[in-house]
């Protein structure tokens, strides 16, 4: 991710989304109005399958780390294990361009992708037995962001190695983060450039590290500018030989001026990304969304609950949909002023070198219940209280089950502003079964993780709370 005079670059450029004649009970509200006590959650779509790694975090933060102290924090491991991420894309995003993993250090380039990225940050290097440490201690697996831009191929390939001598084995690779963006025309003045320098890598890494897949960066061609960009993926496809997955950016936008319009964003933002995008990429890769969440300007303001739940919607389009293998919010640590994180670093004595306290934003309560949802998870399909879930225009239960391994575990988003109570048997049975709620006022400005209810159910029928996300587990 990179940032320039406050304009995204390097996103996919998602259009903003209004909701069309929102009434009054659309609006935020304190009551908890009963709408029926007759709604049935009911199985949408097709099953299928998934990796049991699929939601993931980029690990970014470092060039916002100046002094290096949070990734040596055995505290912010404690955190950052407490998300329980599937995977961990290591090193970031526009860090990864220019991280040098052997000094532990941001380094200096022609191309450094804008404001945040200091040559010679952190002052205190973060090495990578630590960067692995933090992943194993987390339980999840590595995505490699590779270096194409101030590395090398050997370097970059005797990092791997440490890593997977280290005890991380080497599954996911990604070639470079946003190549496609207007600072690197010097390095890859177009896609088929980037191609054939990419096909040696992959080459080289398939045979060092056989099994490992390998996805290349791609955008919007319909929102870039200039003819780089918009025949980037047409050149790319062309030429590239091998790569196992197309690695895509999505970011929401939403009007900040109600709840309804910030949660409900992923409404028709999904499918009409994907009418762009597609068209430009060959009908068998399949994708990795390896950044999602709304644009950096967005995420800074007021409403992150209400951003929270759009964030689970536009999670659930990604899962049930059989073309995305991997999916990775943005980002991991923020620090003052962000909302834009999983997980928040406060300085507990004034100092931006530490030490810090950390918790667990709006965001990171979002995507540890999405995670311990889809854990392990071999086969999901999406549910909802309707029959049409992935195309809808207008606020619904929407959600996501996991399906195997039993027993069904479910998550439930309500993106309104009305207590629901909802028929589960459908889905889980009339076993007795264990439910986790969590809810706040929308137009809460706190980015600090609301508390849960947890509680033992049995006879079907559960109260999902207005703005709330409900998980099940028989």
């Amino acid at each position: 991710m990179a940032h320039r005079g406050g304009r995204v670059i390097g996103t996919l450029a998602v259009i903003a989304v209004a909701l069309s004649a929102a009434s009054c009970s659309d609006r935020p509200t304190t009551t908890n109005q009963i709408v029926t006590a007759s709604t049935a959650l009911r199985y949408s779509g097709v099953p299928r399958p998934i990796a049991p790694d699929f939601i993931g975090v980029n690990a970014e933060g470092i060039s916002a780390d100046a002094s290096g102290y949070v990734w040596r924090d055995p505290g912010f491991t404690r955190a950052v294990s407490s998300l329980r991420a599937g995977n961990l894309r290591l090193f970031g995003g526009t860090s990864a361009n220019l991280w040098n993993w052997r000094q532990g250090r941001l380094v200096r380039s022609s191309a450094t992708g804008g404001g945040g990225y200091v040559a010679g940050h952190p002052e205190v290097p973060i090495t990578l037995p630590q960067f692995i440490g933090m992943t194993k201690a987390a339980g999840a697996t590595g995505l490699f962001d590779l270096n194409l831009v101030s590395s090398t191929l050997g370097d970059q390939l005797a990092m791997l190695h440490a890593a997977q001598a280290d005890g991380l084995p080497v599954k996911r690779v990604e070639l470079g983060n946003e190549l496609w963006a207007w600072q690197y025309r010097g390095l890859f003045a177009d896609g088929a450039v980037y191609a054939r320098v990419a096909n040696t890598w992959i080459a080289t890494l398939h045979r060092e590290f056989p099994g490992v897949e390998i996805a290349v960066p791609v955008n919007d061609p319909t929102s870039a500018k200039g003819p780089r960009g918009k025949l980037w993926n047409k050149e790319l496809f062309a030429t590239i030989r091998g790569a196992d997955a197309a690695a895509l950016h999505v970011y929401l936008q939403a009007a900040d001026s109600t709840p309804a319009e910030v949660a409900t964003a992923p409404l028709t933002q999904w499918s009409a990304a994907l009418r762009r995008i597609t068209p430009s990429l060959p009908t068998n890769i399949p994708i990795w969304v390896t950044e999602w969440n709304y644009t950096p300007a967005e995420a800074q303001q007021p409403l992150p609950w209400a951003r929270a739940i759009g964030g689970a919607e536009l999670a659930v389009r990604m899962v049930e949909d059989p073309r995305v293998d991997l999916a990775d919010f943005h980002d991991l640590v923020g620090f003052v002023g962000s909302s834009y994180a999983a997980i928040r670093a406060i300085s507990t004595n004034g100092s931006s070198a530490g030490p810090f306290r950390y918790y667990l934003t709006a965001a990171g309560r979002m995507l540890q219940l999405l995670v311990g949802t889809l854990s392990g998870c071999q086969s999901v399909q999406a549910v909802g209280t309707s029959s049409v879930t992935r195309h809808a225009t207008a606020p619904q239960l929407v959600g996501v089950a996991c399906r195997e391994p039993a027993p069904v575990r479910v998550m439930v988003i309500n993106p309104t502003s009305k207590s629901v109570l909802v028929n589960t048997t459908a889905i889980v049975g009339r076993a007795t079964h264990v439910v986790t709620s969590v809810s706040t006022i929308a137009t809460s400005s706190s980015d600090a993780a609301p508390a849960g209810v947890r509680a033992r159910s049995s006879g079907g029928v559960v109260r999902v709370p207005p703005w709330g996300l409900l998980t099940l587990e028989s």
